[in-house]
């Protein structure tokens, strides 16, 4: 017996055992892997005598946890899918061993940690499956159309090696890290990686981050070298010196060629005699001889012009007024300017500017600038890209590639009266092309007052109706007044009318209007007269949820009504079935009536 019991303690783990004997327990699998998404592993495990199994790691656990001799199937558990490495640790008397979990956590596609490339963002959008919510891209900037100081926002194009070989996906007016304005121009770089956050769209072909996001992160690095040069390298080359471009978009056309710009506002003129016929907002690639033609840069041998992509957003440079130094005005590279004259529109389009001897003659202008012929003899307003100057017979001539030919105020082409409301300013908002906006003069009967801001939208009424201005840090606060003789440019969005400039007004202080009451049926009978204006609709139910993560429209219902409600903010929450008032701004996108909820607590729950 007593040799028995000594064979026992011999074959034991247990803590009586004096020596450790790690072959008491036995882990085919010491190793373990939870692939991604998932949160459970197991392993077989054969121990001598009683055993304990535990991780100090607080996300693991694991089942059973203790035990007598025998074969066992060890089931380890995590909290949640995250990306990392634990332990379990199992014990037997003295001995022990350590089991490796490797987590792999849940790639979610478009997510901050794992963000969609530039080329995934370009095929989502193209295949229609666009998310709603918004997510995360990332890429190299490879093209920057525009930062804005003024406008705290920046619109550049990356992709996922930096080239321009490789799918472009633009980034449009972008924020700053986390919403901030941008304040300098070196904040951003070609070459630079980013990463940023917002709703991705289809806008007219080209696949975009729309206005609204925001940069998550910004990595300084070098540009592709493709061998390729900018529009600015153009133009410091020697005259014949040949190059090739891949960094040009369309800013003007003539019938016998095109304006080509690169980020920094660079402009050239490249004459191929129309052909191939290319559009305003066209990206572009190139080759060609650098030449000069009366002083101004130019390319008169382009070779191998292709398009890209269509449909760009163009912004221009604000225009350098040479009314009054029409004589004397002289560049050296293809300035944007704009001066006013009398239009003489026959074989040849010119401008007779007051006092000046030297004319004003428009470079083979387009059909896209409007029928002239209607303007001749009457003032007009031109902008466009300077094009040199020239002699011929006794006149001297400037020359412009023009991209707008608008009448003057009180030359022959418009009325002169000044608008005394908002709804005769709207009246005169009937352009679609923000480059080229409808002008108007006001001088508003009884100032105007601010319903609401958020951002860049400054929502205004008077008794005649609301109206928007779109325009970047205006200081505007609702209570505010905007009065007195003033000017500006206004289009039409989606068909909802909207103003980006109020030269001249005078702003004062007020009490913010506390909204009217209206019904669904109200506003559908006169959707007009509410536009842009701060209403209340009482007593509507919910008909869909609006998770809070993105832009959203839902339906409500009052008495029988429907209407749409668009939450203006991602972070608005609404459950399908509640029911409450409603404190909304009228919009319309496109044909769909709607209304903006800005504000989760314009939403009151009853």
């Amino acid at each position: 017996m007593s040799l028995l019991a000594g064979a026992a303690l011999l074959s034991s783990c247990s803590d009586t055992l004096e020596i450790a004997r790690p072959e008491g327990i036995d882990v085919p699998q010491s190793y373990v892997t939870m692939p991604s998404g998932v949160t459970t592993a197991s392993t077989k495990i054969t121990v001598d005598g009683s055993w304990t199994a535990s991780s100090a790691d607080s996300w693991l656990s694991v089942s059973p946890a203790s035990g007598e001799a025998g074969t066992y199937t060890l089931n380890i558990n995590a909290a949640d899918s995250d990306t990392r490495v634990g332990y379990v640790t199992v014990t037997c008397g003295k001995a022990s061993q350590r089991i490796t979990v490797n987590q792999i956590g849940l790639v979610v596609p478009g997510s901050k940690d794992t963000p969609y490339t530039a080329t995934e963002a370009y095929n989502i959008i193209k295949s229609g499956k666009i998310p709603v919510s918004e997510v995360y891209v990332k890429g190299i900037i490879t093209n920057i159309l525009e930062l804005s100081v003024e406008w705290g926002n920046a619109t550049f194009f990356i992709s996922d090696d930096g080239s321009e070989d490789s799918p472009q996906f633009e980034i449009y007016r972008v924020k700053y890290l986390e919403g901030a304005p941008f304040t300098s121009e070196d904040q951003l770089g070609l070459g630079w990686t980013i990463v940023a956050k917002g709703i991705i769209k289809d806008y007219k072909g080209t696949p975009e981050m729309d206005q609204g996001g925001t940069l998550i992160s910004v990595t300084p690095g070098e540009p592709f070298d493709d061998g390729s040069v900018t529009i600015t390298e153009v133009l410091a080359l020697a005259d014949n010196e040949t190059f090739s471009t891949k960094n040009a978009f369309v800013s003007a056309i003539t019938t016998k060629g095109f304006v080509a710009t690169d980020a920094k506002g660079a402009a050239i003129y490249v004459y191929n005699n129309g052909v191939p016929a290319v559009t305003v907002g066209d990206k572009v690639s190139f080759g060609g001889t650098k030449s000069t033609s009366n002083g101004i840069p130019q390319v008169t041998k382009p070779t191998d012009i292709k398009v890209a992509g269509s449909g760009n957003k163009i912004t221009y440079p604000d225009a350098k007024d040479i009314t009054a130094t029409f004589d004397t005005y002289t560049a050296t590279t293809p300035e944007f300017v704009t001066f006013e004259g009398v239009l003489s529109a026959g074989a040849y389009t010119n401008v007779t500017v007051e006092g000046a001897t030297v004319k004003g003659s428009l470079v083979n202008p387009v059909d896209a600038l409007g029928t002239l012929s209607d303007l001749n003899g009457k003032k007009v307003i031109v902008k466009g890209y300077y094009n040199g100057n020239n002699t011929s017979g006794e006149n001297t001539y400037l020359n412009v590639i023009a991209t707008s030919v608008k009448a003057a105020a009180g030359g022959g082409g418009e009325e002169t009266t000044k608008c005394t409301t908002l709804a005769e300013i709207v009246s005169k908002i009937t352009s679609t092309d923000r480059a080229n906006p409808s002008p108007y003069e006001a001088k508003l009967a009884t100032p105007a007052v601010v319903s609401y801001v958020n951002g860049s939208n400054v929502f205004m009424q008077d008794a005649s109706g609301g109206l928007l201005l779109y325009k970047g840090e205006t200081g505007l606060k609702p209570g505010d007044t905007v009065g007195g003789e003033f000017s500006g440019t206004g289009y039409m969005y989606s068909a909802l009318p909207e103003i980006t400039s109020f030269e001249g007004a005078t702003i004062g202080t007020g009490t913010a209007p506390a909204p009217k009451v209206v019904t669904i049926a109200e506003l559908k009978a006169n959707f007009n007269k509410y536009i842009s204006t701060l209403v209340k609709v009482e007593g509507v139910t919910i008909n869909a949820d609006a998770a809070g993560t993105g832009k959203t429209n839902v339906e409500i219902a009052q008495g029988g009504e429907t209407m749409t409600l668009r939450t203006q903010v991602n972070a608005i929450k609404l459950t399908k079935g509640s029911t409450g008032d409603v404190i909304v701004i009228p919009t319309i996108f496109n044909t769909t009536m709607q209304l903006g909820l800005w504000e989760q607590d314009n939403f009151i729950a009853k």
